[in-house]
C-alpha cells in the first residue's frame, strides 16, 4: 500500500497570497511529473523508477503517513544503545511497529557484556515503558546484530549478512558515532569516518534492496559560518577556494601520517574552516561521503542527512524529563546544579542563543526523514514540491499548526503565529543568494540531474522557538535554588543578562573549579566512592571542553525542510511524530532538570508545584530474563525469518490510516514511584523483571541490577548518580 493518500477535498477554498507563489494548478500534471529517477535504477511494474516520488492524480491531496511509509521494511539502526539512538527505536516501535519488518539493531560486546544483554538493557530501561506495557508484541521485532562499525563488513557472521540480504526492502538509520569533542583527529576519523564508510560500502555491495539510508550528523557542521548566520538545511562542503574538499584523500591523508603530523594538520585545517573541533571537522568529510553516495546512485533508495542540534531530554511521550548522557545540555544542567559556575566562569554572551532540541522530537525527525526516502521522496526538490501542493490544497486550514486536538492552544490563544512566522520566511528568504551559494559549492543547476540535491534535514529550534543562554540559566537558577542538592562545590551566582565573557577570566574561574572538583573527588575516595569520584573528574573534563569561548556563536538552523515534511505528514500522525518543538520552555525545563535529579544526581524527585511544575515521574529499569532478550541474526533459520518477513507484508496489506492513539506516561502504582521520599521503598519497587507472558516477578536472587537503580539515602553509590551519603551538606567555595 502506497503510503501517499491522495484524498479528494469536498471544496477547497482559494489559497491565500502568500502561498499562492507557491501552489501548482490543480489541472496540471502530477506533482511527481518533473521529479525523475536520479540514480538511474530499476523501474517497478508500475512504471515508476525505484525511489521515485509516487503519482499524486490531479485535484488530490499529496500526504505522508510515517506508519504506511515504513510498512513491511526491515529497519537497520546504529546507535540504538545509545542515547538518541534508543528513542528513536523506541518511536519506531511505539509508531509503526504493528506494521514494520524485523528491526535489526547493531551493537557490540563491551564491558563485560554481549549484544545482546546490552541492546535487553535498553528495552528494559523505563524509556521503554510503554512499549513493554502496551505494544509488547512490537519487541519481538527486534533483531540484534552482532557487530562492530571498526571492522570490515561490520564484523558480521556471514548468517547475519544473508538474513539482512534476504530482507525484500531494508532502511538503514546511522546514528551511531563518537560524541568526544576533541579527540586525537585519527580517532576520530576512524571512528565517525571510517565507520561510516564501512557501513555505506556493506550497503551498496551487500543489501541491493535498500530503501533509503538516514545518516545523523550534527546541525553545528555550520560553526564555519559567521555569527549569526543562517544555516540552510544543505550541504556544507569545506572548500579550498573555489574546489570542494576531496573528502578521501584528506581522511586517508590524515590517517596515514604519524600522530603528532596529523594533529598539527587537522588543527591547522580546523583554523582556516573556523571549526573548533576535530569532532565537526569528521562531522564534515563524514556528510560529504554520504553526499557521494547518494549523488552516483550507490545506494539503491538513496540517502539523506539528519542534523541535530543539542540533543535534550524528552518532552513528551514515553517519558517526559528522561535523558541518557551528560552531552551537550544535560551536562550543563548537572554542572550547574553542582555548582561548577561561577562570577565569569561561563564562556557565553547572555543573549546569544541556545539552540536545543528535545530528544523525541530529534528522533521523530530522523524517523519523518526514513519515511521519506522510504515512500520515494529522494531530493529537497520533490519534497517542496509536494508539500507546496498539499498547502496549496489545504487553503486556510494549513495555516493553524500543529495536530488536532494537539496541545498548541496553551500558547496563550496565538497558534496562528506559527504558521506566520513560517510565511515570514518564505517572503524573506533570499533565493537568489541561495543559488548563487549552490553555483559556487556545485556548479551550475543544468540538465536533467538539477533537481538532484540530496535532502537535509535540521532538528533544531532557533527559527521557530529560540532560548537564549540567559533565559536557559535562569531557568536553572530559578529551579536549583529551591531544588538544591545535598552537596555542590559552590553557590549559585546569577549575572545579568547583559554578561559578556572575558577570556581570561573564564579560564581561570574554570581552572579554580578544577582545584575544587580535584578536593571533592579526593573527599568521594575517602568515602570509598571511586565511581563517583571519577563520574566527577569526567564531568568536569567534558564541562571544561563544552564551556569554551570557541563554542559562544549564535546560529539559526533553518528547518524549511522539517516544515515541508509536516505539511506533509497526516493529521493524526502529528502528535506522536512530534517534527517541530513549539511548546514552552520553562515547564519543559522544570521537567527536563526534575529528570536530572533523579537519574544523574541520584536525587529523589522533586515535588512538582505551582511555581515549579513539572511532568517528571521516575520509571525504574527492569531486567529482562534470558528468554526475553532478542534473538541474534543468523541464527533464527530461514523459516523463522521467512515467517517474519510473511507478517510483515500483511501487516503492511491491512496497514490503515486510522488516528493513532497517543500514548501519555501513565501511572501504574506497581511499576511507578510516584512519591519518593529520601528514597524509601525505592530499592522494591526497583527491584522488577518481565516474566514470560509480559507479566511481572520478582528478581531473581543474586540477580544484578542495572545502572540507574533506585538507590536508598545511605547505600553505596549507583553507576549513575553523582549522590554520595555525607552527613551534611558540602560546600567547597573557601576558593
Amino acid at each position: 500500500m502506497s503510503c501517499f493518500k491522495a484524498a479528494q477535498p469536498a471544496a477547497i477554498p482559494a489559497p491565500p497570497p502568500t502561498l499562492s507563489a507557491l501552489s501548482t494548478e490543480s489541472n496540471a500534471p502530477s506533482v511527481s511529473s518533473r521529479v525523475h529517477d536520479e540514480a538511474g535504477g530499476p523501474v517497478s511494474a508500475d512504471g515508476n523508477g525505484v525511489g521515485a516520488v509516487p503519482r499524486v492524480a490531479n485535484g488530490a491531496i499529496p500526504s505522508l503517513s510515517v506508519r504506511e511509509a515504513l510498512a513491511g521494511k526491515a529497519i537497520l539502526i546504529t546507535g540504538a544503545t545509545g542515547y538518541l539512538g534508543g528513542v528513536v527505536l523506541e518511536q519506531i516501535l511505539r509508531v509503526a511497529g504493528d506494521t514494520v519488518g524485523s528491526v535489526y539493531v547493531l551493537s557490540r560486546t563491551r564491558g563485560g557484556r554481549g549484544a545482546r544483554e546490552r541492546v535487553g538493557r535498553v528495552i528494559g530501561s523505563g524509556l521503554f515503558d510503554l512499549v513493554r506495557r502496551q505494544y509488547a508484541d512490537t519487541l519481538r521485532k527486534i533483531v540484534v546484530l552482532d557487530g562492530d562499525l571498526s571492522y570490515p563488513g561490520l564484523g558480521l557472521s556471514e548468517g547475519a549478512l544473508a538474513e539482512l540480504a534476504a530482507e525484500p526492502s531494508l532502511l538503514v538509520i546511522h546514528s551511531a558515532a563518537s560524541i568526544a569533542l576533541e579527540d586525537p583527529i585519527q580517532v576520530t576519523l576512524r571512528n565517525n569516518y571510517e565507520g561510516s564508510r564501512r557501513l555505506l560500502e556493506l550497503v551498496e555491495r551487500r543489501l541491493p534492496r535498500c530503501a533509503g539510508f538516514v545518516h545523523v550528523s550534527t546541525s553545528f557542521v555550520g560553526m564555519s559560518l559567521p555569527h549569526n548566520s543562517c544555516v540552510p538545511e544543505r550541504l556544507m562542503p569545506l572548500m579550498f577556494g573555489d574546489q570542494r574538499v576531496d573528502h578521501a584523500r584528506l581522511a586517508r591523508e590524515l590517517l596515514s601520517v604519524d600522530k603528532e603530523q596529523a594533529d598539527r594538520r587537522a588543527a591547522l585545517l580546523c583554523k582556516n574552516w573556523n571549526l573548533p573541533n576535530t569532532y565537526l571537522l569528521g562531522k564534515h568529510l563524514t556528510e560529504a561521503l554520504v553526499e557521494q553516495y547518494h549523488r552516483e546512485g550507490r545506494i539503491t533508495g538513496g540517502a539523506c542527512i539528519v542534523r541535530p542540534s543539542l540533543v535534550s531530554a524528552i518532552a513528551g511521550a514515553p517519558y517526559p524529563g528522561y535523558v541518557g548522557n551528560l552531552a551537550g545540555p544535560s551536562g550543563y544542567m548537572t554542572a550547574f546544579a553542582l555548582g561548577f559556575f561561577n562570577d565569569d566562569s561561563a564562556a557565553w554572551h547572555g543573549w546569544h542563543l541556545l539552540d536545543s532540541v528535545p530528544g523525541d522530537v530529534a528522533a521523530a525527525v530522523i524517523v519523518g526523514a526514513a519515511a521519506c526516502l522510504a515512500s520515494g521522496i529522494r531530493s529537497r526538490e520533490a519534497l517542496h514540491e509536494l508539500s507546496a501542493a498539499a498547502t496549496a490544497a489545504a487553503g486556510p486550514a494549513a495555516l493553524r499548526g500543529g495536530a488536532a486536538g494537539s496541545e498548541d492552544e496553551d500558547a496563550g490563544g496565538m497558534r496562528f503565529l506559527e504558521r506566520a512566522n513560517e510565511s515570514f520566511r518564505l517572503l524573506r528568504d533570499r533565493e537568489e543568494v541561495e543559488r548563487e551559494m549552490h553555483r559556487r559549492m556545485h556548479g551550475p543547476r543544468e540538465g536533467p540531474g538539477h533537481e538532484a540535491e540530496m535532502l537535509v534535514f535540521h532538528a533544531a529550534t532557533s527559527t521557530v522557538n529560540p532560548c537564549m543562554h540567559f533565559e536557559a540559566y535562569q531557568y536553572a537558577y530559578r529551579f536549583f535554588t529551591v531544588h538544591t542538592p545535598k552537596w555542590r562545590l559552590g553557590g549559585y551566582v546569577q549575572g545579568p543578562y547583559t554578561y559578556e565573557p572575558v577570556p581570561w577570566k573564564v579560564n581561570f574561574k574554570k581552572r579554580i573549579t578544577g582545584v575544587k572538583v580535584a578536593m571533592a573527588a579526593s573527599l568521594l575516595g575517602c568515602f570509598g566512592q571511586d565511581k563517583a569520584a571519577r563520574r566527577l573528574r569526567a564531568g568536569y573534563k567534558a564541562w571544561f571542553y563544552a564551556n569554551d569561548i570557541r563554542h559562544d556563536k549564535t546560529l539559526f538552523f533553518s528547518i524549511r525542510n522539517v516544515l515541508a515534511l509536516e505539511r506533509l505528514l497526516v493529521p493524526e500522525e502529528r502528535q506522536v511524530v512530534p517534527l517541530v518543538w513549539r511548546k514552552s520552555w520553562i515547564e519543559y525545563g522544570n521537567t527536563y532538570m526534575a529528570g536530572v535529579c533523579r537519574l544523574f544526581m541520584g536525587l529523589p524527585v522533586p515535588p512538582s508545584t505551582p511555581q515549579l511544575p513539572h511532568h517528571f515521574v521516575y520509571i525504574p529499569f527492569v531486567i529482562m530474563q534470558e528468554n526475553q532478550l532478542p534473538p541474534l541474526a543468523g541464527t533464527r533459520g530461514a523459516a523463522a525469518v521467512a515467517a517474519a518477513a510473511a507478517a510483515a507484508a500483511a501487516a503492511a496489506a491491512a496497514a490503515a490510516p486510522a488516528a493513532l492513539p497517543a500514548p501519555t506516561n501513565g501511572r501504574r502504582a506497581e511499576r511507578i514511584v510516584e512519591e519518593e521520599a529520601e528514597g524509601e521503598g525505592e530499592q522494591a519497587a526497583a527491584r522488577v523483571v518481565m516474566a514470560p507472558g509480559g507479566k511481572l516477578a520478582a528478581a531473581p536472587a543474586g540477580a544484578v541490577l542495572p545502572t540507574l537503580t533506585p538507590t536508598p539515602a545511605a547505600a553505596t553509590l549507583p553507576q549513575k548518580t553523582f549522590a554520595v551519603a555525607v552527613p551534611q551538606q558540602l560546600e567547597l567555595t573557601s576558593l
